[in-house]
């Protein structure tokens, strides 16, 4: 399979929590993860929400949300993957980049 790429840039006014949310079919197999991310970033928790549909249907969306903390201003890159457990291969990867301005700036 070939991988696609997506790329966002975040930008926040002060250090926090910051809330990554990646769209998955989790009953596919296919798992958003995070595979790298830069030293003065912490993954807080990641969370599959389902779609909130009146009557569960097989092979439904869902949103893997990913919460980070920022203790410090900084430029911070992080990679996720969505691939099944048992793949080597990604089928996509997704960059984000979080730039957090100093506190009051």
């Amino acid at each position: 399979m070939t991988e696609e790429e997506s790329t966002d840039e975040i930008v926040r006014g002060a250090p926090g929590e910051i809330d990554i949310a990646l769209d998955e079919t989790p009953t596919s197999g296919y798992r958003w993860s995070l595979s790298e991310s830069s030293p003065g970033v912490v993954l807080v928790e990641a969370t599959t929400e389902l779609d909130p549909t009146p009557v569960p249907v097989a092979g439904g969306a869902a949103q893997r949300r990913f919460r980070f903390r920022a203790e410090r201003a900084g430029t911070y890159d992080l990679v996720f993957q969505l691939k099944r457990d048992w793949e080597a291969q990604p089928i996509r990867v997704h960059r984000a980049r979080l730039v957090i301005a100093p506190a009051g700036a």
